[in-house]
């Protein structure tokens, strides 16, 4: 993927692409919602980071990413 690279858009692109031909892939949908997120999507970035939790509800990286996100964004506690 082009995280470590910076290209926040073909990330995304990437890994919504990984989602389609893999649905349940909660990994995926962390990064797209990561990369979704520093593009400035702010919207994608939830839903993405939302799919994660749903398909993991136990997975900590998606936890604290979208706890990070709703701080920062969203400016709730949650």
């Amino acid at each position: 993927l082009d995280l470590t690279e910076r290209r926040w858009s073909d990330a995304a692109g990437q890994a919504t692409r990984a989602l389609a031909l893999r649905h349940h892939f909660p990994q995926a949908a962390l990064v797209a919602g990561v990369a979704h997120w520093h593009a400035g999507d702010l919207s994608a970035a939830e839903t993405f980071l939302r799919r994660a939790l749903a398909l993991n509800p136990v997975f900590p990286a998606a936890q604290a990413m979208m706890a990070s996100f709703c701080r920062k964004e969203l400016r709730d506690p949650t």
